[in-house]
């Protein structure tokens, strides 16, 4: 599996110092590593990047905080990488929230005014200069601290209102366009700069996810509405959520927020998948969720995506989809029967097949392998039974004889990613 497919690890450290690069960041740390596959990006966090009353409003320069981390995050990124995994960092550089901070004081002329909903004044990023420095700076901070992935939040209503106030009623518009202008131009600047690093766009849970955005980034947390979700709703919130977007964004990344019945962690599998929370009691479910992860991955990655029903968010459907990879020879279906559904038997055509070639097919809940072929599956279609409501299944196909192929992602102008199967 390639380095594009992630295990996360998150909210698992604290803000002191020794705790974090000392024995309770290893042992959490080491916790994960057991379950295999190893998680891919380990990112520090307790509530965000933000400190003190009324945290998440009081954003500023951003510089390390050296009474919890003296010596920065280089420690801390040394043994991440040591233990194979990249080193996630979380920044919100536009909302300058605190009025005492470095740029509030030093540089208010790079400053939009706050408006209602942005929760503090709003850095420029159209000005040259405050352009240039937000780059630098951060470019600083991403060497010197071992960052591998630049992940970046935009949180409170965002900057439109500030954009609008800035403009007299004859120019509506234009501080926007050279501030968006500036903020890709910054990211173009930042991956130039650091050609290994990768950005994670946060923006508040998913609310930038346009294609300008994700020709640079990916979305490893694509919404906050599983953390306001609750058991009632998160599981078909998240099939919602994966049914919608997997026609547009072959990367995103959610969780499933503690919650170890199959029909939960298996409506969070996405190619970016958090289950949060590892310790000894659920060690074993988590292992069984990532290894059914680690084979589904690759496949939703790289390959073509089917829906098999109708979008629905009512507890009496089914809702079913197929991802197909014709390189290989290799896919899945993904079907899930909710809580108020009588039925516990449906059928799915398939697409993308070969005719006249054999598949193996094999279901995760079931011993054995049964083979069919490509005009069956495709005419007839694939049975699928889930005798538990709500339940999910997973049935994972091969074409006979075939091999999965070796894949690597090429880097080409104007930051496009190309996959090229070997």
């Amino acid at each position: 599996m390639g380095p594009d497919s992630h295990q996360l690890v998150s909210n698992v450290t604290d803000r002191n110092h020794a705790a974090a690069i000392g024995s309770r960041f290893l042992r959490t740390c080491k916790c994960y590593l057991l379950t295999q596959p190893k998680p891919y990006t380990w990112y520090p966090t307790a509530g965000g990047p933000h400190t003190g009353a009324e945290a998440w409003v009081n954003t500023g320069t951003w510089e390390v905080d050296t009474n919890s981390y003296p010596h920065g995050f280089g420690e801390l990124s040394a043994a991440v990488h040591k233990l194979g995994m990249k080193f996630l960092l979380w920044f919100e550089p536009e909302r300058v929230g605190h009025p005492h901070s470095w740029l509030a004081t030093q540089h208010p002329e790079w400053l939009l005014a706050g408006a209602s909903g942005t929760a503090g004044a709003i850095l420029n990023e159209g000005d040259p200069a405050a352009f240039h420095w937000l780059t630098n700076h951060m470019s600083a901070l991403i060497k010197a601290n071992g960052v591998d992935w630049y992940r970046e939040d935009m949180n409170g209503a965002g900057p439109a209102s500030a954009w609008r106030n800035h403009d007299p009623p004859n120019r509506q518009g234009i501080t926007e366009n050279f501030y968006v202008q500036g903020h890709l131009a910054y990211w173009d600047a930042l991956r130039a700069m650091h050609p290994g690093l990768r950005i994670d766009s946060c923006a508040s849970g998913g609310r930038r996810n346009d294609l300008e955005i994700m020709r640079r980034a990916v979305p490893l947390w694509r919404s906050d509405y599983p953390q306001a979700a609750g058991r009632k709703m998160l599981a078909q919130s998240n099939q919602a959520f994966t049914y919608a977007l997997s026609s547009w964004l072959p990367f995103q990344g959610t969780a499933n927020m503690g919650f170890w019945e199959p029909y939960f962690y298996r409506s969070s599998y996405v190619t970016a998948f958090d289950n949060g929370g590892i310790n000894t009691n659920n060690a074993a479910v988590q292992k069984r969720a990532y290894s059914e992860w680690k084979q589904l991955a690759p496949i939703m990655l790289n390959g073509d995506y089917y829906p098999l029903t109708p979008y629905s968010l009512t507890n009496t459907a089914w809702m079913a989809w197929q991802f197909d990879l014709p390189q290989t020879g290799e896919g899945y279906v993904q079907a899930f029967r909710r809580q108020d559904n009588d039925e516990v038997t449906r059928n799915f055509r398939l697409s993308g097949l070969e005719p006249a070639a054999q598949y193996e097919l094999r279901n995760f809940d079931v011993e054995g392998v049964k083979k069919s072929s490509g005009k069956e599956l495709m005419e007839q279609g694939l049975a699928v039974d889930i005798p538990a409501k709500p339940g999910a299944a997973i049935i994972i196909y091969r074409r006979a004889g075939s091999t999965r192929a070796a894949y690597k992602i090429i880097r080409v102008p104007k930051s496009k990613f190309l996959l090229s199967i070997q």
